[in-house]
Order: C-alpha cells, then sequence, then structure tokens
C-alpha cells in the first residue's frame, strides 16, 4: 500500500510545519503571561495547536484554550449566589453552561444550603403532583388509597389469564 492513501488532508488543508524558529519564539512566548489565543494569534495558528505543540514540548502552565475563565467579579457573585440560587439562573448570569456552574462551583468548594435544597424538593413534590393532577394519573404508583379493591379475589392467581383477574 502506498504511504500516501493514508494521508487524510491535501497539501494546501495541512497546516503549515512548525520551524525551529516557530518553536522557539513559542518557547519565548509561553514563558510571559499572554494567553495561549494572543500566542496563536502571533504565531498564525489556531489556540488549539499552540496548545498541542507546548504540551509536546513539556511546557506546561498556560490552560487550556477553550477553558471557562470567570473574572473576580463573577467569582465573587457566585460565591455569594451559588448556596442559595438554581444552576441555571447562575449559569444565565455568569452566560455558561449549567453542568460549567457545577463544575466550577466543585471546584471552589462550593455548597447548597440545606434550606435551599429542601425547598427545592418541596417545590418539585408541588409540581409533579399537579402534573399528576392533570395528566389524571395522581395518585402516583405506591401511594396508599382507601378506594383500591383488596382481598384474596383481586390478587393475582398462578395460571389465570390477566383478562380474567379483573372482576
Amino acid at each position: 500500500m502506498n504511504e500516501d492513501q493514508f494521508d487524510r488532508h491535501t497539501e494546501a488543508e495541512r497546516a503549515p510545519r512548525w520551524t525551529q524558529r516557530d518553536t522557539e519564539e513559542l518557547r519565548r512566548l509561553y514563558k510571559t503571561d499572554l494567553t495561549t489565543k494572543t500566542i496563536a494569534a502571533i504565531l498564525g495558528r489556531t489556540p488549539h495547536a499552540v496548545h498541542v505543540k507546548a504540551w509536546r514540548l513539556g511546557l506546561r502552565g498556560k490552560e487550556a484554550p477553550n477553558k471557562i475563565r470567570l473574572t473576580n467579579e463573577q467569582k465573587e457573585w457566585l460565591r455569594k449566589a451559588f448556596p442559595h440560587v438554581r444552576n441555571e439562573v447562575c449559569a444565565i448570569r455568569l452566560n455558561i453552561s449549567p453542568r460549567s456552574v457545577t463544575r466550577i462551583a466543585r471546584r471552589m468548594n462550593l455548597s447548597k444550603t440545606p434550606e435551599f435544597m429542601h425547598d427545592c424538593q418541596r417545590q418539585t413534590a408541588r409540581a409533579a403532583k399537579a402534573s399528576h393532577l392533570a395528566n389524571g394519573t395522581y395518585p402516583a404508583k405506591g401511594v396508599v388509597n382507601e378506594n383500591l379493591k383488596k382481598g384474596a379475589s383481586y390478587r393475582f392467581q398462578p395460571g389465570q389469564p390477566p383478562r380474567r383477574r379483573s372482576n
């Protein structure tokens, strides 16, 4: 087999190879406080390409180019609001996903207050009851109801087809 058959990119699509000069410039810029995105713009490459090359060269210290960075004001707001505000509201306020809010809060050792969690559970229970009432599925499965037919004649009898069980 020809080696070219496994090459997925044409010469025009392939990014330019890293030259010795590019690598030295990357090493120099990586030591500064510039972001990966800024370094990529200077070198004419993507932030991902800069991050991967730096990793392969053993350069550490910069965060991944796609990492979510909150400002100090945003962090302070999250620290104050997270314990008693829903994650969806925090996500909208910070312009990130609810999952990212959870991940960042965990990294900051934040947690919800027991009172907030109790209120959320009560609200969810009320919403579930309203939904069951609207859909005609109330009471929910497993709830004891005095009007249910009980006794041996209503129980499953081995060998009896399901249609004949209801009397």
